[in-house]
């Protein structure tokens, strides 16, 4: 079970980028984009639902004021 998340904010919605996201394939360096932050870049791939929930929880904890 792979699941692709966006490093920046955790979401799963990410999807392929287009050229309305000035993405020109074969000439950038990114593909992917997220629908929540718009990160533009590789997703981070987890083995299992477990490993990507102990990475939301970090970012939360990240997120958290001191």
């Amino acid at each position: 079970m792979n699941i692709k998340a966006c490093p920046k904010c955790g979401s799963r919605d990410i999807r392929m980028a287009g050229i309305r996201d000035g993405t020109i394939f074969g000439l950038t360096s990114y593909d992917l984009i997220c629908e929540k932050c718009n990160y533009k870049g590789m997703p981070i791939i987890f083995d299992s639902k477990k490993d990507y929930e102990m990475f939301l929880k970090e970012l939360k904890n990240q997120q958290k004021p001191d």
